[in-house]
């Protein structure tokens, strides 16, 4: 028995009413809704195929997306959040002020003071200081800044300063 090759249409819906196969009325549908689509001011995705790459302002991370919106994302390791459960706010925090100097900083668990001469491997944070991933760095310690969010970094002479966070986070930091 032959299957018929027109359609009849259906002014309610957009599969018609005949013997046409699933992937037939299928073909018809999203035809339909693609052109249906064209005359909307709005961009509408219609299949997975078509997502976009969104970046996180906060973390950089790429992402893929249907809607164009930022999905909700955990936090690296070493990136501070306020949230409680460590999920990224997505929104690229406002810079710490510097409030005033400090002589001395505790860095796990061993004090260091303005001049120190010191040694540290900057992995996982290489990127910061320019480094290759099992470098080791020698610096001296020039200024210890207390921010306005409470936080201490330390400025060395070659290099912008640094969060101690970071060297609390990977126990690599000794006096020489």
């Amino acid at each position: 028995m032959k299957n018929k090759n027109h359609i009849k249409a259906d002014n309610e819906s957009f599969r018609g009413i005949g013997k046409l196969g699933w992937t037939e009325s299928g073909k018809m549908k999203s035809t339909l809704s693609r052109l249906e689509a064209t005359f909307e001011e709005e961009r509408k995705f219609i299949n997975k195929k078509n997502k976009t790459i969104v970046i996180c302002p906060a973390c950089h991370r790429k992402f893929h997306s249907n809607s164009g919106k930022l999905p909700k994302h955990k936090a690296y390791f070493w990136q501070y959040t306020n949230d409680e459960n460590g999920y990224c706010s997505g929104k690229v925090s406002n810079s710490p002020k510097i409030v005033k100097k400090i002589d001395s900083a505790e860095i796990n668990g061993e004090t260091f003071h303005t001049h120190d001469k010191v040694m540290f491997m900057p992995y996982p944070h290489h990127n910061l200081f320019h480094a290759e991933k099992n470098e080791i760095i020698e610096g001296t310690i020039v200024f210890f800044y207390l921010m306005d969010d409470e936080s201490i970094q330390i400025k060395f002479r070659d290099y912008p300063p640094v969060p101690i966070r970071y060297f609390n986070a990977s126990k690599n930091f000794i006096k020489i």
